[in-house]
C-alpha cells in the first residue's frame, strides 16, 4: 500500500512539473525575427546570427536597392520563428548590366 501511495504522488508530482515547465520550455523555442530589409548582408548576419537564425541568400538585380543590401527577407521582421530556422533573404545584385 505505502509504494502504491509513494508512486501515485510521484507520478502526479512529475505530471504537475511537466505541467509548468513546458510552457517556460516553449517560450525559449522562439526569438523575434529582427527586420533586416535594407541592410547589407553584413550587417543582416549580426542581427540573425545572435539569435540563433540562420540566413539563407538569394540574389536579384534591382535598380533602386544598393548591390550587397536586403531586398526582402522572409519571415517579416517582428514576427517570431523558431531557434535555429532559416530567414531567407534576397540579396540586390545591383541594376541588370545592359550587354549591346
Amino acid at each position: 500500500m505505502y509504494k502504491r501511495i509513494v508512486f501515485v504522488l510521484t507520478a502526479a508530482l512529475t505530471l504537475n512539473l511537466f505541467i509548468v515547465a513546458t510552457p517556460a520550455m516553449a517560450q525559449g523555442a522562439f526569438v523575434y525575427v529582427p527586420d533586416v530589409v535594407g541592410m547589407t548582408k553584413a550587417e543582416a548576419e549580426s542581427e540573425l546570427n545572435p539569435r540563433s537564425l540562420v540566413p539563407s541568400y538569394t540574389y536579384e538585380y534591382s535598380d533602386t536597392i544598393p548591390e550587397g543590401h536586403v531586398i526582402s527577407q522572409d519571415p517579416v521582421g517582428g514576427t517570431r520563428a523558431i531557434r535555429g530556422s532559416t530567414v531567407a533573404l534576397v540579396i540586390s545584385s545591383g541594376p541588370q548590366p545592359v550587354y549591346f
